[in-house]
């Protein structure tokens, strides 16, 4: 967040086609939804296991909510608009809540794990 406005914009070229791993995160919420559905008579395991798909559906509203705008305004981080500390903190704070949100899933479906054996 200290960064200055040429060097944000230069750190920001890292992430030039991580927009490919929007194919991970729907993976990931199909197939915890689909081990959610599967599981569905077990408790222990279903209730982690649907939070685990909440949250990842969560993280998917937030980054098209948050991250989504900024990366539009910025052009994907190529150009700096005026308000562009404005847009960093929203993107990068989104990103913070979105980490959280998969964090969360990780641990319902190891809990989920261990409460079905």
């Amino acid at each position: 967040m200290v960064l200055s406005r040429a060097d944000y914009l230069t750190v920001q070229q890292i992430y030039r086609g991580w927009a490919l791993l929007g194919v991970v995160v729907l993976g990931a919420l199909l197939s915890t939804g689909l081990v959610s559905f599967r599981v569905r008579a077990h408790p222990p395991a279903f209730y982690p296991t649907l939070v685990a798909a909440a949250c990842i559906a969560a993280s998917l509203v937030v980054f098209f909510l948050f991250t989504y705008p900024a990366n539009q305004q910025t052009e994907n981080w190529t150009t700096l608009p005026e308000n562009w500390e404005s847009l960093r903190r929203q993107w990068e704070y989104s990103h913070a809540v979105g980490a959280g949100l998969y964090l969360l899933p990780l641990s319902g479906l190891t809990l989920s794990l261990l409460l079905d054996r």
